[in-house]
């Protein structure tokens, strides 16, 4: 998120540097690879021989050390919570060494999983492709055990929870201002639409967004709230544009009210604002047609 690049560089400068001060397999053996592939198995209704890889995501690690010593002055020698993180996702060929075992043929090349495990108790948490990201979430946060006092460390946690609980994807398409924002619609028409209609369809829904729309669209906020903070948000989703505040408990807890459509190609009320979001979600975690 462009406006946030830096959100937890100040924390880490003072007492780490960069993933590389984390080396890969800081768990037990039984937390690698193969485990967050089995977790997501495990907890998902996929196809026999559905083909999936995981790669270890160093900079989460980074993230959870960072925000758990934001309220410490001297952070040096401090003991922190270590987590690992895996991003897992559909591949197409399944090998063993030299040898294709098997081959999946994918439709939903959108589908990811997100696996952190806790390195003290082996514990995995299911966040991102999960059936409720945002419980998972919280479980995950109860155990680094944050201290949430300011807005910037309200907005820093609210990063880090749509990252790892939405997954970049949706987090790519928060935006923070006009441009940002058409940007953002631009790269959707472009990669949804043909080449010969596309610019005339993305020209047509941008002079139909209202002033208002463009002019109201802004970075995420957070604001002082009894027992936390508020942060309210803009993101956009297949030519709409939707609005929707989260709140962040003291001790870094995420919960979200129903999204709201602002402006764009699906102007409703609150029940179908909800139900539209709903339906992408469920259709952007969806698998079918796949052949084994």
């Amino acid at each position: 998120m462009r406006f946030q690049a830096v959100i937890l560089a100040a924390a880490l400068a003072s007492c780490v540097r960069a993933s590389s001060a984390f080396p890969q397999g800081m768990c037990s053996p039984g937390t690698g690879p193969a485990d967050a592939v089995g977790v997501v198995r495990e907890r998902s209704s996929l196809p026999t021989g559905f083909g999936l890889g995981a790669s270890l995501e160093p900079q989460l690690t980074d993230s959870v050390v960072a925000m758990s010593t934001l309220h410490i002055a001297s952070p040096i020698n401090a003991e922190v919570p270590l987590f690992e993180f895996y991003s897992v996702a559909p591949v197409a060929f399944q090998l063993n060494r030299n040898r294709l075992m098997g081959q999946s043929a994918r439709v939903d090349n959108e589908s990811e999983w997100l696996v952190a495990f806790d390195c003290q108790t082996d514990k995995a948490f299911l966040l991102e492709g999960s059936s409720d990201p945002v419980a998972a979430f919280n479980s995950l946060i109860q155990r680094i055990g944050l201290s949430v006092t300011t807005p910037q460390n309200a907005l820093d946690v609210f990063d880090f929870f749509l990252t790892v609980a939405y997954g970049q994807r949706f987090r790519s398409q928060v935006v923070g201002d006009d441009m940002h924002l058409e940007s953002v619609a631009l790269e959707d028409f472009r990669s949804r639409l043909p080449e010969r209609r596309r610019r005339a369809a993305f020209d047509a829904w941008w002079s139909r967004l209202s002033p208002a729309t463009k002019k109201g669209v802004a970075a995420p906020l957070a604001r002082p709230m009894k027992g936390g903070f508020s942060v309210r948000y803009f993101f956009y989703s297949q030519g709409t544009v939707w609005r929707r505040t989260a709140a962040v408990t003291a001790d870094g807890a995420v919960s979200e009210a129903s999204p709201q459509v602002i402006d764009g190609l699906a102007r409703s009320t609150a029940a179908e604002s909800q139900a539209q979001f709903a339906f992408l979600w469920s259709a952007r975690t969806s698998l079918a047609d796949l052949v084994n």
